[in-house]
This record gives structure tokens, sequence and C-alpha cells, in this order.
């Protein structure tokens, strides 16, 4: 008697392991508890976004240091932070160009990791300004998609 295969199953689709769904706005503590990058991923991400951003930052915003990126499990965000800048203090503090150019990198990086990495955890970019460190200021933040775009 011929044996009849057992139908397979579907593979079931893959998810990103970003779960986060609620819409709470990134605070301030989970930047406070934001660590620097620890696995190949997270290293690879930050060194990224700072070869993307350093000559504009260094160049345009007078920031030889770059953007900080720091990453905080538990909110499932990475924290891409710059400032004090000489340059957005005599515009009258207005840095709507270093947000926007920080943001744009690290959602067109964290938007590839979403897509080729099953296991990146974060979901959310967030740019922290600070005139110091006792003043950071959640400057920007957006859900980054699988797709090419970062929502809000």
């Amino acid at each position: 008697m011929a044996s009849t295969p057992a139908p397979t199953e579907a593979p079931p689709e893959t998810q990103p392991a970003y779960t986060r769904s609620d819409n709470a706005q990134p605070t301030v503590e989970e930047w406070s508890a934001a660590r620097d990058a620890m696995t190949a991923s997270e290293r690879d991400i930050a060194a990224a976004i700072n070869k993307e951003v350093g000559p504009f930052l260094r160049d345009e915003w007078g920031l030889s240091d770059g953007v900080q990126v720091t990453f905080n499990p538990e909110a499932q965000t990475m924290f891409l932070t710059a400032g004090p800048s000489v340059t957005a203090w005599e515009n009258g503090g207005d840095y709507t160009d270093l947000r926007r150019s920080i943001m744009f990198s690290g959602c067109s990086y964290g938007n590839d990791k979403l897509r080729t990495d099953i296991n990146w955890p974060y979901g959310r970019v967030v740019v922290v300004y600070r005139e110091s460190m006792a003043k950071p200021v959640i400057a920007d933040y957006r859900e980054v998609t699988n797709g090419m775009r970062c929502r809000v």
C-alpha cells in the first residue's frame, strides 16, 4: 500500500523581533537607560550612521564627536544623540537641519536592519539634542517600518 505523504505546513512567517505596539512618546528616562552598542549589529549600525552623518555634523554643526548611538532594549528604541552645537546656538537654537539629517540616517539604517535581520529589536529611532547632559530634549522620533520610510 502506497503511503500518502503528510501535508507539509507552510513555514510560519518570520516577524521582526520588534514587538512594541504602543504609541507612547519616548522619554528622557528611556534615553537615560540606553546603553552603548554591545552586539556586532549594534556596532555596525552605529558606525554606519556616524560615517554617513559625521562629515555633516563636523563641518556644518561643529560636532566633531558625531552622533552618539545608544540602545534601550526594554524600550526597543535606538537613540541618536547630538549636541551641544555652537552653530545651533548661533542660529537661535534652530537645529531643524541637524535633526532631519540624523533622523533620515537613523531611519534608513533602521529600515534596512528590519528588512534584513529578523532579530533586530529596535523599531523606534529617537533623535535627542542636548545643550548639556543636564538638558536633553527629545527632538524627534519615528517608528521604523520594514518598508522604505519611517512613520510617526
